[in-house]
């Protein structure tokens, strides 16, 4: 592993953002944590999900910490090639920790390597800004414990996904979800949105120390813009703040329009991180 390496904090932000930024951070391993094993390496924390291998967000390295020399930078980025080519992976992904910065040349070399870079935001507010949304009492909400409730959001996922994804995926996806929803060891729940008993929306709850981290949002397209996605955010901000939650987090791409509505009830951008993405 390549020698020279900065503190994690080289962001330039001030210390209450950083400590912020690091509790998101870390409630969002501790949701990647129910899917994959972990192995904490001096620099990266390497997550692994065996039973859904070609999911990148189950399966990627997180860098704690990035050199500064240009050399030491391409050289800790071989490493991880050399790695990867090693475990026969079908696709590299590297996560910068949210307070890392990648300067133009470092992302020009990523580029170079043939990675694929992208941004994801990190957005998040005090949990009670739920107090003054609108709800659309047309739906029923409700989280999903039986097996026919996790058949319905298996069916309704698919579907969602599938012309994304691909059928196959989609499903080996949605079944690793409902897995894990369905291990009572592990504080995950899927919460359905049911509108005249069809299911049109749902989101992943996940409730870390004080912080809610809600994952996988989704509403049937024909559905959007009728508040159903801010009734979904309401109510379970709601529950999350009954059992002691003080902020509500996601995570966006830079790039999806998801964000708008995010903005819309009150998220604000706290953050991002870089993600490189290589495929054979």
């Amino acid at each position: 592993m390549p020698k020279g390496l900065e503190p994690d904090n080289e962001s330039g932000l001030e210390s209450n953002s950083v400590n912020e930024i690091k509790s998101l951070r870390e409630t969002n391993d501790a949701y990647i944590r129910l899917f994959s094993r972990v192995n904490k390496q001096k620099n990266s924390i390497k997550f692994t999900d065996n039973e859904l291998p070609e999911m990148y967000d189950h399966n990627f390295y997180r860098v704690l910490k990035i050199p500064a020399v240009q050399s030491d930078f391409e050289g800790l980025i071989y490493y991880f090639i050399k790695e990867g080519h090693t475990n026969l992976s079908k696709h590299l992904q590297l996560i910068f920790s949210p307070s890392l910065s990648l300067n133009k040349s470092y992302l020009n070399f990523l580029e170079k390597e043939k990675f694929s870079v992208s941004k994801m935001l990190y957005m998040s507010a005090p949990i009670d800004i739920c107090e003054p949304m609108k709800r659309n009492n047309e739906v029923n909400i409700y989280v999903a414990r039986t097996k026919a409730d996790l058949n319905k959001f298996l069916a309704f996922d698919i579907m969602i996904n599938k012309y994304i994804m691909g059928e196959a995926f989609a499903s080996a996806r949605a079944e690793r979800r409902a897995k894990t929803y369905e291990d009572e060891s592990k504080p995950l729940d899927v919460y359905i949105c049911s509108l005249n008993g069809m299911v049109i929306g749902s989101c992943d709850f996940f409730l870390h120390e004080e912080i809610l981290k809600l994952e996988d949002f989704q509403v049937a397209d024909s559905f959007q813009r009728r508040g159903f996605g801010t009734t979904i955010f309401k109510t379970l901000m709601e529950i999350a703040r009954k059992k002691g939650a003080k902020a509500v987090f996601v995570n966006t791409e830079a790039s999806d329009t998801s964000q708008e509505m995010y903005r819309k009830i009150g998220l604000c951008d706290v953050g991002f991180e870089y993600r490189a993405l290589l495929l054979p």
